[in-house]
């Protein structure tokens, strides 16, 4: 597990001249840290759901909270940091179909979303047998909810755009990664599958991958 780092000032001209450009420095994405915890605490789920009350639109608040909370009880969590600033989320559940679910981050400047989320992708593949996969969904352009009327899956099109950019979602042919209903009437998904760690032949072999 990955402690937090405190930012450090260490140059006396920052701290005396705070507001020179010059002793500013554009954030990456190696100053966001990630934190993974193998259970979760009040803390853990206070930062959880601040990051994802970001996306309105996406997460219905009073709608998603409390399975959002049953989740976290049974789940590898990673959680991204700026500083001490919760900027993404991501959790993987234990069961035997792990599945990776409640993604989200927010804007850090000089970084992308989408090096956030790679970051938290990367952060569970240590956790990974060799062979297994991991498995992710994300609604359709035309998906709904029974639950809110005013939900449509169009609204979570910044999250296909980032699957797809991510390699784990096929722009041209969607279609075959469909599932209608997976998330009860409307609620239609694409399925995503991947293997981290690939077994390989020398595995295969030896058999390092059984058990």
């Amino acid at each position: 597990m990955e402690s937090k780092e405190l930012p450090q000032r260490n140059s006396e001209e920052s701290q005396e001249y705070p507001d020179n450009p010059e002793n500013r420095r554009e954030k990456t994405i190696d100053d966001i840290k990630i934190e993974m915890f193998n259970q979760t605490n009040e803390k853990i789920e206070e930062d959880y759901l601040d990051i994802l009350h970001q996306w309105p639109k996406q997460y219905i608040l009073g709608e998603f909270e409390e399975f959002v909370r049953k989740d976290l009880e049974n789940s590898d969590i990673a959680i991204a940091y700026d500083g001490e600033t919760p900027v993404g989320c991501m959790l993987l559940t234990r069961e035997d179909k792990r599945e990776q679910n409640w993604l989200a981050t927010r804007r850090v400047e000089g970084v992308r979303n989408r090096e956030i989320a790679d970051k938290l992708f990367k952060s569970f593949y240590s956790l990974m047998k060799p062979g297994e996969a991991i498995y992710s969904y994300v609604n359709t352009e035309d998906a709904t909810s029974d639950r809110d009327s005013n939900f449509t899956g169009a609204s979570f099109e910044p999250a296909r755009r980032l699957y797809i950019d991510l390699g784990y979602l096929e722009e041209d042919s969607k279609d075959r990664f469909r599932i209608d209903n997976y998330y009860g009437p409307g609620g239609h998904v694409y399925e995503m599958k991947w293997i981290p760690n690939p077994i390989t032949p020398e595995q295969e072999v030896s058999g390092e991958d059984e058990g």
